[in-house]
């Protein structure tokens, strides 16, 4: 599968309501730009209440995992050549809350136990090795090193497994949230590398954001900087959703197709 021809299917499907896919990626991150400006100045106003604020972002962080779905289903319809609005995503995603946290909570799940090795190993770096005999003290780091990089990449590379969940969700809201976390995964079972590779051929459009983001910075007070900063982000993610959503989308259909041969053959030995 190469990455331009599921890119250049990625435009061909944005171009059938681009306007939708942008003014709704806009309205979401000025959704979550308010609510965090909010909070960091009301926490600022109100101080002695740190756990509240800690509430508060928790729940904020909950809050946009549905409207995260919305996104993801309004780019399912948009790829289906469905009627969808500006703010459609709001709607889809408050009409599934309970299942699309679920998700989250779901792979928060599947990524503890790597995490956790992570951890212990951080706090094993940071205070164990100081307390061991100097002459084995660097053998001791050097190992815990090449631990926590692995147990880091496996954070991630158990993360993207789970990448298409919501995909999953918006096709068939009617599915469990644990179902659709682990059809994602059967997805993209033996496909991690490849999906690895095609979210990198988007290096090139990171490194020019960074460039216009530098002369934002450079040209402009950072009051109007942090607003402007948004702007490369508001054109860009739509593009990488919807290759995201067209990878998605093939790599199903190989499942399919796999899972009918299995079927074929298993009943041609019976």
């Amino acid at each position: 599968m190469k990455c331009s021809l599921t890119r250049k299917e990625a435009r061909t499907a944005l171009s059938k309501n681009l306007v939708a896919a942008i003014a709704s990626n806009f309205i979401f991150i000025l959704i979550l730009l308010i609510l965090n400006l909010g909070i960091t100045y009301l926490s600022s106003k109100l101080t002695g209440l740190d756990a509240l604020w800690t509430v508060v972002k928790v729940l904020l962080v909950l809050f946009i995992f549905p409207l995260g779905y919305g996104i993801a289903k309004t780019y399912v319809k948009i790829a289906n050549n469905e009627k969808v609005t500006a703010t459609s995503f709001i709607g889809f995603g408050l009409s599934t809350i309970s299942k699309s946290i679920g998700v989250f909570v779901n792979i928060l799940i599947k990524v503890i136990p790597a995490s956790v090795v992570v951890f212990l190993v951080s706090y094993l770096i940071i205070f164990g090795v100081v307390n061991i005999a100097h002459p084995i003290q660097d053998v001791v780091k050097i190992i815990s090193m090449f631990v926590y990089v692995a147990a880091a990449i496996a954070i991630v590379f158990i993360t993207i497994r789970y990448s298409f969940s919501l995909f999953v969700l918006a096709e068939d809201d009617t599915m469990k949230a644990k179902d659709a976390v682990n059809k994602s995964k059967e997805i993209l079972n033996g496909k991690v590398g490849e999906y690895v590779i095609l979210l990198l051929s988007f290096i090139g459009w990171f490194i020019l954001y960074e460039v216009i983001l530098l002369v934002i910075q450079i040209n402009l007070p950072s009051i109007y900087s942090d607003l402007f900063s948004f702007i490369p982000t508001i054109f860009l993610t739509p593009y990488i959703l919807m290759t995201q959503y067209c990878y998605y989308d093939e790599a199903k259909a190989d499942l399919q197709i796999e899972s009918s041969v299995s079927k074929e053959e298993s009943t041609e030995e019976e």
